[in-house]
């Protein structure tokens, strides 16, 4: 009973404010974990989340998680504000992975980014905003975010723009979905 809890709250209030495995720290152990990079904690349960975090540093992090309504939502905390990176987990290699992960289970992937200082995709609403104030409609501008890049690479090529805050150039919240065409 409490494992179906704590998996529903992870799946409906998935945000970098709300990493999903930390919940499940102790279910996951053992139920995902490949350890074939020993600088890598896998602490995913197959079919139900995707948490790898770097042993040395475990505030780096890659969480995710497939909603009912079959989207992919994820965070990715592999830096530091200063830059410092992690030496062990790597953004491209982290999202290949999360596809082939819940490869099958979802139709969409969510880019949901704030300006809030603890979001750490806020990177791709920089990268938005400096692409709308060079005159790109809001679908071009997520196709040029990190997220966006990614998306299209595997395949989600369509832009659904879900949320918009604040004025144009100067978005404070964006959500969007990338979907398959």
């Amino acid at each position: 009973m409490r494992l179906t809890i704590l998996l529903t709250l992870c799946v409906l209030h998935h945000t970098p404010a709300y990493p999903c495995a930390k919940e499940f720290e102790e279910f996951g152990k053992g139920q995902g974990q490949s350890n074939i990079d020993p600088k890598v904690e896998d602490l995913s349960a197959p079919g139900f989340f995707y948490y790898i975090r770097d042993r040395q540093n475990p505030q780096f992090y890659v969480d995710g998680a497939v909603g009912k309504d079959k989207v992919l939502r994820f965070t990715m905390d592999l830096k530091e504000n200063d830059r410092q990176r992690s030496t062990a987990l790597r953004g491209k290699d982290q999202f290949r992975r999360l596809m082939q992960f819940f490869k099958g289970r979802f139709d969409a992937v969510e880019g949901q980014w704030t300006q809030a200082k603890d979001d750490p995709l806020q990177d791709n609403l920089a990268a938005f905003n400096q692409a709308v104030q060079g005159g790109a409609t809001p679908e071009a501008a997520a196709r040029v975010t990190w997220t966006g890049q990614r998306s299209i690479e595997a395949g989600f090529t369509e832009v659904e723009i879900l949320t918009l805050q604040g004025s144009p150039g100067q978005y404070s919240l964006v959500k969007v979905l990338f979907k398959r065409p």
